[in-house]
């Protein structure tokens, strides 16, 4: 009895032994039939083209794409090789709904790819409002802001000079204004445009128009010199190209603030020159306490400091601002002495008013 219950046993198990087996060269064969047939990765729309991406399936030597639309047929509109990953339908109509699928021919067999199918619509192109340059720890940086929808990813692009416009990132809008940084290498003169992307899905996204003109950044920045009197302080910059307007700016101390004091169109003058009049130009109540007599400044304790932005403003409102001396200019005055005190036979002691701005002093000079 024993040993008729082992011998069953045996075979229950060498029975599921060989089960597993077929399943396990059925599952094989299955992944081996799958792997012949192509994917449709990812359809890219935009109001006038249909960019579609895939995956050839195994042994495939041609791939033939088909379209229909919602009541139509399927009807072949490209045969490629067996190296094309992507292919770009242009000829499509705004909100009418396109059906895609790939057929890859192995051999004598045809594989077919599971159906696609987009719409593709009209998506505004968003509004560059600015690009402003700017230097941060010997770094130059160009900072890009459009107006944006919140939850829309953004594709970024770049030109330099004549150059085809190339993707440099993508960002996530969390509001409705967006930014985005570049570290600019060289000092070029760059061209910025945006587009929008809805991301339906992970295999579809709905691409925006774009502003083909861009937004074209400054080069250069004004460099600046300051001389000054005890009435006013006299402004000059050069010329720089590409510029229609030029703000003039003041702060009081190296750790004050810059305000604007005003605006000047360019014009076709190599050099340009602001007089900034103390007694009407210091309105606030720490800068009246630098005027004397509510006229004019002692240039012993003169703290202020001056630079010059250039911008330029196209017919849409697009601003590009240039770069700027962030320290800024300003007239050192000369330190006078005040007392000089014998300490000893071999020291002396000096000592010599403030200069106001001033960051060290150089020199100490001795004559015998």
């Amino acid at each position: 009895m024993k040993n008729k219950l082992l011998k069953i046993l045996m075979l229950i198990l060498i029975f599921q032994i060989i089960l597993v087996n077929v399943n396990v060269v059925q599952a094989k064969n299955s992944q081996k039939k799958i792997s012949k047939v192509p994917i449709i990765s990812k359809l890219v729309s935009s109001r006038n083209y249909v960019k579609l991406y895939w995956k050839n399936g195994k042994g495939s030597s041609k791939s033939y794409i088909y379209r229909k639309t919602n009541n139509g047929k399927y009807k072949k509109i490209a045969e490629l090789n067996k190296k094309a990953k992507q292919y770009t339908d242009k000829k499509v109509t705004t909100g009418k709904k396109y059906y895609y699928k790939i057929v890859n021919k192995n051999k004598s067999k045809n594989y077919y790819s599971k159906v696609k199918a987009v719409t593709p619509v009209k998506i505004k192109a968003p509004k560059i409002l600015n690009i402003k340059r700017y230097s941060k720890n010997n770094k130059n940086y160009a900072k890009l802001t459009w107006k944006a929808k919140k939850g829309y990813y953004y594709y970024i692009y770049r030109k330099d000079g004549k150059k085809s416009f190339s993707n440099i990132s993508e960002v996530k809008s969390k509001s409705s204004e967006c930014t985005y940084t570049d570290k600019i290498i060289n000092n070029k003169e760059y061209t910025y445009t945006v587009r929008a992307v809805r991301k339906v899905n992970k295999s579809l996204n709905k691409l925006s128009s774009y502003d083909i003109n861009g937004i074209k950044t400054i080069k250069n920045k004004p460099k600046v010199n300051v001389d000054t009197t005890n009435l006013y302080a006299k402004i000059s910059w050069n010329k720089i190209s590409g510029a229609g307007y030029y703000t003039v700016y003041r702060k009081l101390g190296m750790n004050g603030s810059y305000r604007a004091l005003t605006t000047i169109k360019a014009n076709n003058k190599s050099k340009y020159t602001y007089k900034d009049i103390f007694k009407n130009s210091c309105n606030s109540a720490i800068e009246k306490q630098q005027l004397c007599a509510t006229n004019y400044i002692d240039p012993s304790y003169n703290k202020f400091i001056y630079t010059v932005r250039a911008y330029q403003k196209d017919k849409n409102n697009k601003i590009s601002y240039s770069n700027y001396y962030i320290d800024g200019e300003y007239q050192l005055q000369q330190p006078y002495i005040i007392n000089v005190k014998k300490t000893s036979l071999i020291k002396a002691e000096i000592e010599w008013y403030k200069v106001q701005n001033a960051k060290k002093i150089l020199h100490i000079f001795r004559i015998q």
